[in-house]
């Protein structure tokens, strides 16, 4: 199998392209920036549906961002920044939210429950319906966190504590607890959670003196409730679940996930920035997500091991 591995050249898509991280995020950004200025102010029905959902997907692609910083944020520190300033405090989930994904990929927890992006979810009926829906309530939870627990904290070391400790990671299931080699929160980081407070503190307020602002604010929730639901509801489908060893390696991590196999535009949707190609991912989880495609194509017409096995990822 190693060797199956060795025979699938992808050295040369090892290197980020920023260009394509700036523009596609800027591309993202505005387009969603544009399409909820234009459903605010839409008096028409119909349109107004249109660039809610346009702004839902906008959202949806400029936040998957985050998964690419989790994986190649050290090779483009600028980058990181920039999306945390534009993208993190808007959705209320800076990038140090996702440092736990690293433990997804190691090979020593995933699949275990110091996985915390890993549930059986076809053991039980109904479980994934139960996720997505639950999943949808984490932006109105980030907000009292930023708008009450944070400010708490500033006054109360306990509370800052409890929250640094246990409510600044990401996770799919309760039983997480981080690996010891996930660092803390960085100077800028705890800089970067301080004006999201602020910025929910601002929000409160100016709904207070301005009620059609109050409005906006629930319907900026909303954007944010469903993208987190379909986000969700791809996750169900990222894997195959059936890992029930104490760890799993880098081509028994692909056997158990999986590559969305649909047209380009709808897949796009459905899984941005790379994450179609999730077998690949995580066979690969150096690439960047522009060279997954490349990397998917290399991967699928090897006539080794690994190959057959990767063609039996497609969905």
């Amino acid at each position: 199998m190693k060797e199956s591995l060795q025979n699938i050249q992808l050295d040369d898509l090892k290197e980020i392209n920023r260009i394509i991280y700036v523009v596609d995020f800027f591309i993202s950004y505005v387009t969603l920036t544009v399409c909820f200025v234009l459903f605010v102010k839409s008096n028409s029905i119909g349109a107004s549906i249109l660039f809610y959902i346009a702004s839902i997907l906008a959202i949806y692609r400029s936040a998957v961002f985050a998964h690419e910083i989790a994986h190649m944020g050290h090779k483009f520190p600028a980058f990181v920044t920039f999306w945390n300033l534009a993208c993190g405090t808007i959705i209320l989930l800076p990038s140090f939210y996702f440092r736990s994904h690293i433990d997804h990929h190691r090979g020593d927890t995933y699949g275990t429950s110091r996985d915390p992006e890993y549930i059986h979810f076809w053991a039980k009926e109904g479980l994934p319906m139960k996720f997505v829906l639950l999943s949808m309530a984490v932006p109105i939870f980030q907000f009292i966190r930023f708008a009450v627990l944070v400010p708490c904290g500033w006054f109360r070391p306990r509370i800052k504590q409890l929250l640094d400790r246990n409510l600044s990671l990401l996770s799919m299931h309760h039983e997480y607890f981080p690996s010891p080699h996930i660092r803390g929160k960085t100077r800028l980081e705890s800089l970067i959670e301080t004006c999201i407070a602020w910025l929910c503190l601002g929000a409160i307020a100016f709904s207070v003196v301005n009620a059609n602002f109050y409005m906006v604010v629930l319907q900026w929730l909303g954007i944010l409730s469903f993208a987190n639901a379909i986000n969700s509801a791809r996750t169900v489908y990222a894997h195959r679940y059936r890992n029930s060893k104490s760890s799993a390696n880098f081509t028994e991590q692909m056997t158990d996930s999986t590559t969305i196999n649909l047209p380009f535009l709808l897949s796009e949707i459905i899984a941005p920035v790379g994450l179609r190609y999730h077998a690949a991912h995580h066979l690969f989880p150096f690439l960047p997500y522009h060279s997954l495609p490349e990397a998917h194509r290399r991967i699928y017409a090897s006539d080794t091991e690994i190959g057959e096995l990767y063609r039996k990822t497609l969905i």
